[in-house]
């Protein structure tokens, strides 16, 4: 008797089917790919966003979070030897992306954009304990 597993169809289905969902989700797990690296007295973190400009790019630190936002728009036109238009495409996008990374002396966070990398050094300051208030039990 043959059986269709014995041709690996199923198997081939399972595969391709299952592959659908990782393709989809890897598109958003390449974007803003990401190096951190901790030391005594800062971060430093490597984004890479290639093809950006860096007047689309915007960098804020709130609440013990770095938030990077990037954007751009891109347009291509190709016409005949009549100068009609016969392909036309246009693509945005637009990223967005927080790390949390605490205690941040905010005013010294230093940001350079070149080749498609954006780096940023965070350096550390003490933690604030200034917050904690203590109440004695009486």
């Amino acid at each position: 008797m043959v059986n269709n597993r014995d041709f690996g169809i199923f198997n081939q289905n399972e595969d391709f089917f299952s592959s659908i969902g990782k393709n989809f989700l890897g598109a958003f797990n390449n974007a803003m790919k990401t190096d951190i690296v901790e030391s005594n007295d800062q971060y430093e973190v490597k984004i890479d966003l290639p093809g950006f400009k860096k007047d689309g790019i915007r960098v804020d630190y709130q609440n013990d979070n770095l938030i990077v936002h990037a954007k751009h728009a891109y347009a291509s036109e190709q016409h005949n030897d009549d100068r009609k238009v016969i392909k036309q495409e246009r693509s945005a996008d637009n990223l967005s992306r927080s790390y949390n990374l605490p205690n941040v002396d905010e005013a010294n966070i230093k940001a350079t954009y070149n080749g498609g990398i954006l780096d940023i050094i965070l350096p550390k300051q003490a933690p604030d304990d200034s917050g904690t208030h203590h109440i004695e039990i009486q």
